[in-house]
């Protein structure tokens, strides 16, 4: 799974979930606002798997 951080059109900072090659899901609306805290939360791989499969905004890529 890769995970990134990226800015929004209104200069938000916000962290994604790469959904193939073409759009980010965005984690803001799951609460998840710094990659070092998901990273050492109890069980990132599970969340994350759990993330992807949740109705999240996505966001297309340029």
């Amino acid at each position: 799974m890769k995970i990134c951080r990226y800015l929004t059109a209104d200069n938000q900072v916000c962290i994604g979930l790469a959904k193939g090659d073409n759009a980010l899901l965005d984690l803001s609306p799951a609460g998840i606002e710094s990659i070092t805290a998901l990273l050492e939360s109890d069980n990132p791989t599970e969340r994350l798997a759990d993330l992807s499969e949740s109705d999240l905004p996505e966001v297309p890529l340029a």
